[in-house]
């Protein structure tokens, strides 16, 4: 889908509503803005309603809180992990592992 915006005098632009609609953009919502070289790009930052269920495919429930209670019996320090390793996975599915 093509669409054309116009910048207002704000330097605000809106976003069609379709697209909004598809990938969920309400008013609050965080946008990542990427300059591709060719141009600008849009993307999603996810927000914690996201990631709901992200880590069903790796743990139960009932295991990941049986492991959130061992990292806090070891006092393993969440900020050590990068927020792109928790949100990619990566750091979280080694630690269900």
């Amino acid at each position: 889908m093509a669409a054309e915006v116009i910048v207002t005098r704000n330097d605000s632009a809106s976003l069609p509503i379709a697209l909004q609609r598809k990938y969920k953009i309400t008013e609050g919502t965080h946008l990542k803005v990427v300059d591709t070289g060719k141009g600008i790009l849009f993307e999603k930052v996810p927000s914690t309603l996201d990631l709901i269920g992200s880590g069903a495919s790796v743990a139960t429930v009932r295991e990941m809180k049986r492991r959130l209670d061992e990292m806090r019996a070891k006092k393993i320090e969440w900020n050590e992990l990068s927020c792109a390793e928790v949100l990619e996975g990566r750091s979280f599915q080694s630690l269900f592992l």
